[in-house]
């Protein structure tokens, strides 16, 4: 399954939930879905050498061109103090389409993140509440090819409440770190790992 076809099921699923679903009393559960880009740092790939063994390897530093993704998350309350809460999230991120460094054909790619994490929500009865969340999974890479490499998340945001009790606003921005993809998409990336960077905003659910 591409990428596309997750993000359009995450969105049709987020509003089957969100229409149809009953509120619970003790609102320990969320759903969220944001909307925002995914962009990538650091990126090198090796040169190539045409005359060899006289010429030396170089790594240069390459392009990943960023691409529209969608953070859907789920989040069960663990503890909650009047101070901070404790949640355990499963985040997913579903880029469709972005462009890699590869040298022959089509570069298009897509991309899902599975990382289960742990999230610290501060002054969680606030009108503005921050958070942190860190976690580890695995990470689906669709091009000229596929692969599964492991990868881990960190990152960070702020919940906005609104007069409805159910319904609030987020923003936020996680990094993403996995494993080098095996695809030929990406196959000039000389680096062990590729890292992308999420921000967006959207909604959250509270039930």
């Amino acid at each position: 399954m591409t990428a596309r076809r997750i993000a359009v099921w995450i969105t049709y699923g987020f509003s089957f939930v969100l229409f149809f679903s009953a509120p619970a009393i003790a609102q320990q559960n969320e759903l969220s879905l944001t909307f925002g880009g995914s962009f990538s740092t650091g990126t090198t790939f090796a040169s190539v050498c045409e005359a060899l063994p006289t010429c030396t390897l170089t790594t240069n530093g390459v392009a990943v061109s960023p691409g529209f993704s969608i953070n859907a998350d789920f989040a069960h309350r663990l503890m909650n103090v009047k101070a901070a809460s404790l949640f355990l999230e499963m985040p997913v991120l579903a880029s469709p389409s972005r462009s890699g460094p590869g040298f022959l054909g089509n570069n298009d790619f897509s991309s899902v993140f599975f990382t289960p994490s742990v999230r610290f929500q501060f002054a969680p009865g606030a009108g503005i509440s921050p958070f942190l969340s860190g976690g580890a999974g695995f990470a689906h890479f669709s091009g000229e090819g596929s692969a599964t490499p492991w990868a881990t998340q960190f990152g960070g945001g702020l919940d906005f409440k609104t007069h409805l009790p159910h319904l609030g606003f987020r923003v936020e921005a996680r990094d993403f770190i996995n494993g080098k993809p095996a695809i030929t998409n990406l196959g000039g990336i000389s680096s062990g790992h590729l890292q992308q960077i999420f921000a967006g905003g959207g909604v959250v659910l509270k039930f």
